[in-house]
């Protein structure tokens, strides 16, 4: 069954375009305003793209940053010189990126914990095993999308060898 999804946001759109343009009684004033109503439709798509993706440039930036700062995109690239393998290096990236993303997040429950919950516990021993766990957790789920990146490239893979 074929896709008619263009085709039908096209005619929906300018269906009154085609419309006014059979009528040639008289000039008619609503179809500019049609025009420019399309036209600030988009220009504004166009600012809040171009927004979105300033903001997603700067989040990347910022995530490299914070990498170079802490250390961790210099351990990787050494890892994978060292190695002489750019996916050794990815593969260090990842894991030390969501085991200090993990414990982060441990640290952020509990902390989180501790405001809602009326309990007055040793936060000291509390932030030690939210870092532990959440560097676990952290590791594991680095693990599991370097699993889930090396499934999607093999498929990818077949599928870019099979169409050439």
């Amino acid at each position: 069954m074929k896709n008619y999804t263009p085709f039908l946001s096209f005619l929906f759109i300018f269906l009154p375009v085609v419309l006014s343009a059979q009528n040639n009684a008289a000039y008619d004033d609503s179809f500019d305003i049609f025009l420019m109503l399309i036209a600030t439709q988009l220009i504004c798509g166009m600012i809040v793209a171009a927004i979105a993706g300033a903001f997603l440039a700067m989040f990347f930036l910022t995530v490299i940053c914070i990498s170079i700062a802490a250390g961790i995109l210099s351990v990787s690239i050494l890892t994978g010189w060292y190695k002489k393998s750019l996916r050794v290096g990815a593969k260090t990236f990842v894991s030390i990126i969501a085991s200090v993303t993990g414990a982060l997040m441990g640290i952020g429950g509990v902390q989180l914990w501790e405001m809602l919950s009326a309990t007055n516990h040793l936060i000291s021993s509390l932030v030690l095993w939210a870092a532990i766990g959440g560097l676990i957790g952290g590791y594991f789920t680095g693990r599991i999308v370097l699993k889930a990146i090396g499934i999607a490239y093999n498929f990818m893979h077949k599928k870019f060898t099979a169409a050439s």
